[in-house]
């Protein structure tokens, strides 16, 4: 069972959609002293993204179940730092994808809540 949750947590973050959006690149002229200079500067994705409710769903999912299981703190402390890198990737995906993120979250959800507690 731990291997299948891993690969549903693999297809999360590698799995859903056409990538990654990539981050805009911005042309400006900087004015420094007289002169001007091009520059370029790159935007990050807005920090107030909140992922879809199947995906938040997943994280309280995976919040119990590896609360119930004999994990290490490290161990724990893995799969939530899982979920966070998951959750920083579809913060720059395209709107578009969100419906795969869902549905994937949803599965991956179901499976967690599914696995025994040993």
């Amino acid at each position: 069972m731990t291997c299948q949750l891993a690969a549903l947590v693999a297809l999360l973050a590698f799995g859903c959609g056409g990538g990654a959006r990539k981050p805009a690149t911005v042309q400006n002229k900087a004015v420094e002293g007289g002169g001007d200079r091009a520059s370029t500067t790159t935007t990050e994705p807005p920090t107030a993204f909140v992922p879809p409710a199947e995906c938040l769903e997943l994280k309280a999912a995976m919040q119990a179940h590896v609360n119930c299981r004999p994990l290490t703190r490290e161990q724990r402390d893995a799969f939530m730092h899982d979920y966070d890198v998951n959750a920083a990737n579809w913060a720059r995906m395209r709107p578009e994808e969100m419906p795969a993120v869902a549905i994937a979250c949803a599965h991956s959800a179901d499976e967690f809540r599914r696995a025994p507690c040993t």
